[in-house]
């Protein structure tokens, strides 16, 4: 479910870029100096969240494998405590 929404997420942020870039490139009243303005800025908004959802992946990773170790560290003390 939080995958989903993740993903959901991710999709509604770019596609709110590209329409940003889109309405950007088709105006023709605007000053080529704002125009290039917004596309630096949408373009370092893109990789900002790519790098947002590669940071909470890898903080996802590091809380799945520390539940894993806990878990067999538990075991281990438990299987030592036994033996006392």
């Amino acid at each position: 479910m939080v995958a989903k929404l993740a993903v959901d997420v991710n999709e509604g942020i770019e596609n709110a870029l590209n329409v940003i870039v889109s309405t950007t490139g088709s105006s023709g009243n605007m000053k080529k100096k704002l125009k290039n303005f917004i596309f630096y800025t949408v373009n370092n908004l893109k990789k900002l969240f790519a790098k947002l959802v590669d940071t909470n992946e890898n903080n996802n990773r590091k809380i799945i494998v520390g539940k894993e170790g806990s878990k067999h560290n538990k075991g281990t003390m438990l299987r030592q405590e036994g033996r006392k």
